[in-house]
């Protein structure tokens, strides 16, 4: 018990987010308990949304433990979202804009939902990627080398809104 702790605080010290622990969040996953959020992507998802989709999915399993369901059509007008869900590829009306640039994106807390919203499907992915990144302190150091720790939960601010522009097209040591 005592080694969980250890790592638990390493793991949430680490992170960006840490003076927000304690105030309003919204919890994607937490190790022990059944799967709250749901991943919704639309119906006519590309491979790249569906990919995003399944790297969200795959990582917050190994991070978690937790295995967050992918829900396909669960965009507003196509059917109604699940009870928590993270919104991939649009913005459902949801004041979750896409964001400028080839490239970037946008993480919007609406809560119960949060919006990952990209200008290109390939901004949706880095916009899952950043969510790992800063939230699950995962890290992509090349395509072949990736480190993910064991998180007790991984939450996000229930304010957040966030709109990043990548400087650099390639992304690749």
């Amino acid at each position: 018990m005592k080694a969980h702790a250890v790592l638990l605080v390493a793991c949430v010290a680490s992170l960006p987010f840490a003076a927000n622990v304690h105030g309003a969040a919204l919890i994607l996953a937490e190790r022990g308990k059944a799967a709250e959020y749901s991943i919704a992507i639309p119906a006519k998802a590309s491979p790249a949304q569906k990919y995003a989709a399944e790297e969200l999915r795959d990582f917050t399993e190994k991070t978690t433990g937790v295995r967050l369901p992918i829900v396909v059509g669960g965009a507003l007008g196509e059917r109604a979202l699940p009870a928590k869900a993270i919104v991939l590829g649009e913005s459902g009306g949801q004041g979750a804009d896409r964001p400028a640039g080839k490239d970037g994106f946008r993480l919007v807390a609406k809560p119960p939902h949060l919006y990952i919203t990209g200008e290109s499907d390939r901004g949706t992915l880095y916009g899952v990627y950043e969510l790992l990144e800063r939230f699950a302190g995962c890290r992509w150091y090349a395509s072949w080398h990736a480190r993910t720790p064991r998180c007790a939960r991984i939450e996000v601010p229930a304010n957040l809104d966030e709109t990043q522009t990548p400087a650099f097209a390639m992304r690749e040591p």
